[in-house]
């Protein structure tokens, strides 16, 4: 696991800037609520080895890791953008913008570099792609902890209110969550650009 923080320390020192901040999403993928993007900048002395892909934690891990990623964090920031402008702009779009948001949120206060898991940033002018980043660098595993409690935080905030569609658990996605929309219609907070068109699934459109 210290190969993800040996990374980190010499992609700096390969470009030769003082801190590197690290992007990460989540969401990207659910058929229901908010997309969420988050990005750290970490201290070069701070290291846990429980860290990773925050895909590969339990959700008790990923409350008190997140908790303590922002506690050691020198920067943090999280951005979310809900399932009407996920509609209206596009799921690729939004990932751009909150990437790209995150970035203006840090650019002129660190002497930084900008690395985005994944390539959707690949052609973007100041920063560096990593494709399965958090599983290769520290930093984007942090960002990817941080993105990942904040959605399943607020899904569990508003579960009380979606009780039938199991959003607390299945997080829009998955065969769950598609059987209860064929069960219970979608709900409100339903990606209604993200048609499912296997009729043996659910065909509403």
């Amino acid at each position: 696991m210290r190969n993800l923080k040996k990374f980190d320390i010499e992609f700096k020192l390969k470009h030769k800037k003082k801190h590197l901040c690290a992007m990460d999403e989540t969401g990207r993928g659910s058929m229901a609520s908010i997309f969420v993007a988050a990005c750290v900048i970490m201290p070069d002395d701070f290291f846990d080895e429980k860290i990773n892909d925050s895909k590969k934690l339990s959700e008790s891990s990923i409350i008190s890791l997140s908790e303590k990623i922002k506690n050691h964090a020198i920067f943090y920031d999280v951005v979310s953008y809900s399932h009407e402008e996920i509609d209206q702009t596009g799921i690729q779009n939004i990932n751009i913008k909150a990437f790209e948001q995150l970035k203006n949120h840090v650019e002129g206060k660190f002497d930084s570099l900008f690395i985005a898991d994944g390539n959707i940033m690949e052609n973007k002018k100041g920063f560096f792609s990593l494709v399965k980043g958090d599983s290769i660098s520290f930093s984007i595993a942090c960002a990817s902890i941080i993105a990942k409690e904040y959605r399943d935080s607020y899904l569990k905030l508003i579960s009380e209110n979606y009780e039938q569609w199991n959003l607390n658990k299945n997080k829009g996605y998955g065969q769950d969550y598609i059987e209860r929309c064929k069960q219970f219609g979608y709900p409100d907070v339903h990606r209604k650009s993200y048609k499912i068109k296997n009729e043996k699934q659910i065909n509403f459109y």
